[in-house]
């Protein structure tokens, strides 16, 4: 069985600035810390990322370095499920630019595992990226990497709660891309309201 969620873009204002520079970011290293490197280490298919059964052993030795660093502080209330949404709920955009103002987008993303929230933040601030299945405009993406990504923006936010990801769209297939995009980088504009105003002067 997989597990989907749904990242609605209504942050694209504030994104589209950043569009030019998306691309070319990969993971990277979040926050001051330097980053834990898992893969070689674990990697025993040789093919550069964890599948699976790599990721589950190497998961442990993650989740330990994630109880030496300061751990995410709740704010903004408890988290609310919102609204279920499917693929067929919401209208493709097929030609219209990624980045659009005017274009509330959807993405998908479909994990193969129940726990994908405490996965992703086991590996926070590793190079292990979580193997998922994103459908963007009707169109699906299989095998993208996912991550959470910042420093304030996760240790800040609680599980439950809205953090900023990183999808890296060719990560097993090289070649794929969305929009021209290889990777996304999608904030949780936690403190966002002087970003949109910034972004909204800017682009009357």
């Amino acid at each position: 069985m997989n597990f989907r969620i749904a990242v609605r873009l209504t942050i694209a204002v504030a994104l589209a600035t950043a569009g030019a520079v998306a691309q070319a970011q990969g993971p990277g290293n979040q926050g001051s810390e330097p980053q834990l490197e898992l893969v070689p280490r674990f990697d025993r298919d040789g093919n550069g990322r964890l599948n699976r059964e790599e990721r589950r052993a190497a998961r442990p030795v993650a989740a330990q370095a994630a109880q030496n660093r300061m751990q995410p502080r709740a704010f903004a209330g408890e988290p609310r499920p919102g609204r279920r949404l499917a693929p067929a709920d919401v209208g493709p955009y097929p030609r219209t630019p990624f980045y659009d103002l005017g274009t509330l987008r959807t993405i998908f993303l479909e994990f193969e595992a129940a726990d994908w929230e405490q996965e992703l933040a086991d590996f926070f601030n590793t190079d292990v990226e979580v193997a998922a299945t994103m459908t963007v405009d009707g169109r699906t993406y299989r095998d993208v990497g996912v991550g959470f990504r910042g420093g304030s923006s996760f240790l800040f936010v609680p599980s439950g709660l809205k953090r900023s990801f990183n999808i890296s769209v060719d990560f097993a297939n090289q070649g794929q891309n969305l929009h021209g995009y290889r990777t996304l980088n999608l904030l949780s504009a936690r403190c966002c309201t002087p970003r949109f105003r910034a972004a909204t002067f800017r682009h009357r």
